[in-house]
């Protein structure tokens, strides 16, 4: 899923969290544009894989991780290979991460292109 870069204020509206929230996350390194802000006026430019490692931390952050255990968890997904694919599920009261085929992009999809 190639292609044109995503603009920060797309990704936080998608992945439900407010754009100071996704600036915090970028200056702690949870976040990590592929195109960084260089001033005044400029843009952060995420790629999908980037969007998905916010949109990752935002549904473990409401299922109740903390923000520390949420980004490290993101971060092994994503030194896995399976940033793309993993999705969370609801079991007895736990999340259970659940690794399979293409959809949390589809989800990621939907968000960013409302549908």
């Amino acid at each position: 899923m190639e292609g044109r870069l995503i603009p920060a204020v797309e990704v936080a509206r998608a992945c439900r969290i407010s754009y100071r929230q996704l600036d915090h996350w970028d200056r702690i390194g949870i976040a990590r544009p592929h195109r960084a802000a260089s001033g005044s006026g400029s843009r952060r430019g995420y790629r999908h894989e980037d969007a998905y490692r916010v949109y990752l931390v935002a549904c473990l952050l409401r299922a109740g991780f903390s923000l520390s255990a949420a980004a490290a968890a993101a971060e092994r997904i994503a030194a896995r290979g399976e940033l793309g694919t993993a999705r969370l599920q609801a079991e007895d009261g736990a999340v259970v991460l659940v690794v399979d085929t293409q959809t949390l992009w589809d989800r990621l999809g939907r968000a960013l292109h409302g549908r």
